[in-house]
């Protein structure tokens, strides 16, 4: 009984852990009965649906959506946890009536021992006001704007420009393609321009001529940029008239002049100046950023000598902001990224471009400013939430382990099949949420770069065969055959011993958990294809596979694919996303080949070592 108690104990205090860290969460958590009771919420969804937290426990899942989608909220949470699909977009509904635009994941669980339905929902208020206001930009702006659908790149939208300015109407470019328009004179203009998409994913500035429908021909600059949306790739493209630009004076003007609207829709102050530093133009955010009390087109033709004289006592250190100014000038290169602290604690990111014609010739200068104060507290928060990870979460729950194997080791012997059912049940437990803290912490290094590799000579055979030999009573446990093939005589690679370890060992998990008794899982390692200059190691399972539409999301951080795991639990979604950072961080490359029913396999690559003198 003391050992049961000593058990119940240390699950208390995991759960106790868990709930803090539900409260770290800036996403809404739910933790449900079978019967729709909310049994626990952590402080995000009461802050959001302003409800109390008290209120919420008295509400069952279904009340949070608005009353004439509660049926079909519960319809799709019932696919959720079948596997059916993925996620509900439903809106939830505020204390208040309004409603909050949502993306909702479920999971089944456990939650003090009973059956539990997990629920996480993402607020997308600001995803959605973003696409309100692209939608204003696309509609409302002077440049020729379309979209067309990939692969087969028929017009899928258009602004009122492209319309107005081609001669077409909305009807005759619908689901029509360029060739079909005969928009484009110049075949091979066009073949350059889609083989640099293809290869860049985006395009700037490329010049090509355009076929009004009546037959006369402009001349555009093309940009363009892939986009992705809810599975589908479009190419969003914005073409500007340049037909009669004449002069480099006037193209400066023109320029100007066409920009001046999106300049004041951007979150970033902008400022050009002339030669001989004359404001030029200047946006209302720079002129908010800097307190100036006139509108910005009563600016021109200041001198910016005096004005940044004044500005500088905005600044905590105003010489070193004047002296930054004259040194960026002289060098007349591009600079990007210089911050400012502002005396009222604002940071800002400082940009330069000397402007040019194609020519070569120097016509001006701009300046960027742009906002990072949030960027910056979030940066020093993430490296909060890692001190306050690594010493409030992850050792307490590492002692834990270490407590729980010397007890296996000690008195597991002893034990009843329940009472050891319940311990290995915590073991596993407890190494999962130690696994998970681990990748959390992965993730948030990453993010503020201070996720560190040291490059040496590592044998990945003699560091295969370790790991074979660790996983071998696991994989005889679940009832695969784990396999290794390395041919003699590999170079070493110029790794990080422990990383690629990590790297494997998470892959060779994943393998495990979604290949079922009697399949196999293979480690192979070669010289890569090519020179000679990278290894290739592979880890390959007979597994449940995945599906196509799955495997370009597979990295991405927070994804999980739609298989079921032997146990039918899901991880956080973090350990793909770490292994393809850490390759990429070692010189590497990452890829997934993947078919439903028949099986995965992941390839990552790896510098050969050479030596360095």
């Amino acid at each position: 009984i003391t050992e049961r108690k000593r058990i119940e104990e240390t699950l208390r205090a995991s759960e106790a852990d868990f709930h803090a860290f539900f409260e770290t969460i800036g996403d809404m958590v739910f933790v449900g009965d079978r019967t729709g009771r909310i049994l626990f919420t952590n402080s995000a969804a009461a802050r959001l649906l302003g409800y109390t937290r008290e209120e919420l426990l008295k509400m069952r899942i279904a009340d949070l959506h608005p009353a004439g989608t509660r049926t079909e909220a519960e319809s799709i949470l019932t696919s959720m946890l079948r596997n059916e699909c993925s996620a509900c977009s439903l809106p939830l509904a505020r204390k208040d009536g309004a409603a909050l635009a949502v993306e909702t994941r479920v999971w089944s669980g456990k939650w003090n021992g009973e059956d539990c339905v997990f629920g996480l929902s993402k607020d997308l208020s600001a995803e959605q006001e973003a696409t309100q206001r692209f939608e204003r930009l696309f509609r409302n702006n002077p440049a020729l704007m379309a979209i067309t659908t990939l692969p087969d790149r028929r017009f899928y939208d258009c602004n009122e420009s492209f319309l107005k300015t081609l001669g077409y109407s909305r009807e005759e470019v619908t689901g029509r393609t360029s060739e079909e328009l005969g928009l484009f004179p110049d075949p091979d203009g066009v073949n350059a321009m889609s083989e640099k998409l293809m290869a860049d994913e985006s395009v700037s500035e490329m010049e090509l001529q355009v076929r009004r429908k009546d037959g006369k021909v402009l001349r555009g600059l093309f940009s363009g940029e892939m986009i992705r949306n809810q599975g589908k790739s479009f190419l969003l493209t914005v073409m500007v008239d340049i037909t009669e630009r004449t002069s480099a004076e006037r193209a400066l003007k023109e320029a100007v002049a066409k920009l001046t609207v999106l300049m004041d829709n951007i979150q970033s102050g902008v400022l050009l100046e002339t030669p001989t530093r004359k404001v030029l133009f200047a946006n209302h955010k720079l002129c908010e950023m800097f307190s100036i009390p006139v509108p910005p087109e009563t600016l021109i033709g200041t001198d910016c000598v005096a004005a940044a004289g004044q500005t500088k006592e905005l600044m905590e250190d105003p010489e070193a902001f004047i002296k930054y100014l004259d040194s960026t000038l002289a060098a007349g290169k591009t600079a990007v990224g210089n911050e400012l602290r502002l005396k009222d604690g604002r940071v800002l990111s400082q940009d330069y471009v000397p402007i040019l014609l194609e020519n070569g010739t120097f016509i001006g200068h701009m300046w960027k400013y742009t906002d990072i104060t949030a960027a910056k507290r979030l940066e020093s928060l993430k490296a909060e939430v890692v001190h306050h990870v690594n010493h409030e979460l992850r050792r307490p729950i590492t002692n834990q382990v270490l407590a729980l194997e010397y007890l296996m080791e000690d008195i597991g012997g002893t034990l009843s099949p329940d009472n050891l059912k319940i311990f290995t049940a915590a073991l596993s437990a407890a190494r999962s949420m130690t696994r998970m803290v681990s990748d959390l912490l992965d993730v948030t290094r990453s993010e503020t770069g201070k996720l560190s590799v040291r490059i040496e000579p590592v044998d990945l055979e003699e560091l295969a065969r370790d790991l074979v030999s660790g996983l071998g009573p696991s994989a005889r446990e679940n009832g695969l055959d784990l396999k290794l093939d390395i041919p003699p005589g590999l170079p070493k690679a110029a790794a990080d011993l422990a990383r690629v370890r990590q790297i494997v060992g998470n892959l060779t998990d994943n393998a495990f958990k979604f290949t079922s008794s009697g399949g196999s899982v293979s480690i192979i390692i070669r010289t890569a294809p090519g020179p000679g200059e990278s290894l290739e190691v592979s880890v390959s399972d007979t597994g449940q596979g995945m599906e196509k539409e799955e495997l370009g999301h597979i990295f991405d951080r927070l994804y999980q694919a739609s298989s079921i795991s032997r146990k039918g639990m899901k991880g956080l979604g973090l350990g793909l996303h770490i292994c393809k950072t850490l390759v990429e961080q070692q010189g590497g490359s990452i890829t997934v080949e993947s078919e439903k029913g028949r099986g995965t396999t992941f390839r990552f690559t790896l510098p050969v070592w050479k030596d360095r003198q």
